[in-house]
């Protein structure tokens, strides 16, 4: 795989950005899943995929037309099989049910196994993994259509929407009809919280943390959560009123029965045609794949922390070292007692491209790592053009303009969010979610209308603008912003 040859590839593509932190063992191998899942669908839309890697943060591009591709393909087959995605939702549980299972194996092995045993055992894992991914990734493609191309599809219809009317039939036609994970979490804490105010107890939270231990994990700060952890926050939360804890319950309970109803209202309202109908229930689906794939992504994380931990104890390594090994180096390590060179593992941390790329006409990965000037011409080309207005989508829109100041927030573990600011990040996950409570509004480069800032802007009731591309790289902490809702455009008004 020559440099030149993948500059030459890359050019030939605009490209998706994703940014979160991370480490190289919880996402570079997993990510094979770009190319691999089309030996599943039968459908090759992604020849090509980079992830970048600087100082703890993953870098992800991915070619927005093999995206568009692939969505077009689950339009066709919807239309031939309207039972399509549920099949794929099927074939991602079995295949989900083997990783949980070699997981559990290994758990109550580890301390029995040889180093090549563990060897084994973890490639196998790993390769059962990417297998999984393959067709929750599938899921992704609707950023695509939805960013660029669902308005307009909704606008050819219904010409005469108000851009409030337009906002609020996309929405609620493209919500999931099911909560998400976290707000299952929210539920059942909140339920915790108000049965039990006054006289908070450890025990009260056993249930909480068997269920929901993963919450607050992301690729790179991973914990296992106890009923200490929820308690203490449980006597954060017991500071409000218990009328405004019971109320934000009643809000949960009611939201799905209040959406169902509103959908009605929405097909009753307007006539749409069954090919809008079609991508409104792809969008809804893939939605909650997104949310079950992010879930199950969340607790895979603290089984790969798992994995590396053992491997670390036999080698008196920190654990985190070992994340930020190769999968080539583990073997090496395990196999033949060969621990990797700190140069070469400093080298990636700094500034490194891992690119996934088909064989030929096959559905097989061929791989290289770029590091230095080479990784960052690759993770140049393949970003956002930083020219322009910082304009995105609409995902949330209580007011029609707002103003405050932006703080920047990428690792929500080691930074800390002042209550009251604008949260701006490249993309938000579960983590987010106690900084996103406290946020005055909410500005995303990436995402589309089911992504997880749109869906908790919009149950906060805080406005969000997502898909700006690039207001994390152009704005700074401090500035003073201006969020025009009804354009969805963000202006810096000082510094």
């Amino acid at each position: 795989m020559k440099f030149n040859e993948i500059v030459k590839e890359v050019k030939k593509h605009s490209w998706w950005c994703e940014e979160c932190p991370g480490t190289v063992q919880t996402l570079y191998y997993p990510l094979n899943c770009f190319i691999t899942y089309s030996r599943d669908l039968k459908v090759r839309s992604m020849s090509l995929a980079i992830m970048g890697y600087k100082k703890g943060m993953l870098i992800e591009r991915s070619p927005e037309d093999g995206k568009l591709e692939m969505y077009k393909y689950i339009l066709k087959n919807m239309k031939k099989n309207p039972a399509f995605l549920k099949k794929i939702i099927k074939d991602t549980a079995r295949n989900e049910k083997i990783v949980f299972y070699l997981y559990k194996r290994f758990s109550k092995e580890r301390k029995k196994l040889n180093n090549k045993e563990l060897w084994e055992t973890y490639k196998r894992w790993l390769e059962k993994y990417v297998s999984f991914l393959s067709y929750p990734l599938i899921v992704e493609c609707t950023d695509i259509f939805t960013t660029y191309h669902l308005e307009d599809a909704v606008r050819k219809e219904l010409p005469d929407l108000t851009p409030d009317e337009m906002s609020d039939l996309i929405i609620a036609m493209s919500s999931p009809k099911e909560l998400s994970f976290m707000e299952h979490e929210r539920l059942d804490f909140l339920k915790a919280c108000i049965k039990n105010y006054g006289k908070l107890k450890k025990k009260h939270f056993e249930k909480q943390s068997k269920k929901h231990w993963f919450v607050i994990n992301s690729f790179r700060n991973i914990r296992y959560l106890s009923p200490e952890y929820f308690l203490k926050e449980a006597k954060k939360e017991t500071k409000k009123n218990k009328k405004k804890l019971e109320a934000e319950l009643k809000s949960l309970k009611n939201k799905i029965p209040n959406l169902k109803k509103r959908k009605k209202e929405i097909l009753k309202k307007y006539k749409l045609s069954n090919n809008l109908k079609l991508h409104f229930k792809i969008i809804e689906e893939m939605g909650e794949g997104i949310d079950k794939r992010k879930e199950k992504m969340l607790q895979c994380n603290y089984f790969i922390d798992m994995y590396c931990e053992e491997i670390a104890n036999r080698f008196d390594l920190k654990k985190k070292e070992v994340h930020e090994f190769t999968v080539e180096e583990i073997e090496e390590l395990l196999l033949k007692n060969k621990k990797p060179s700190k140069t070469s593992v400093k080298k990636r941390y700094e500034m490194s491209a891992y690119v996934m790329k088909r064989k030929g006409n096959t559905d097989d990965v061929e791989t290289k790592w770029f590091y230095g000037k080479k990784a960052e011409k690759l993770i140049e080309l393949t970003g956002p053009d930083l020219t322009g207005e910082i304009k995105g989508y609409v995902a949330s829109a209580p007011v029609d303009k707002i103003r405050g100041t932006a703080q920047i927030i990428m690792n929500t573990h080691e930074e800390k969010f002042k209550k009251g600011n604008i949260l701006v990040t490249t993309m938000t996950r579960p983590d987010f979610v106690p900084l996103m409570r406290k946020a005055k509004a909410i500005i995303t480069d990436e995402g589309g209308i089911t992504c997880h800032a749109a869906v908790i802007s919009r149950e906060l009731k805080i406005p969000c603008i997502i898909g700006t591309k690039k207001a994390k790289k152009l704005l700074k902490d401090n500035d003073i912003i201006e969020m025009d809702l009804k354009k969805g455009v963000v202006r810096r008004l000082s510094k």
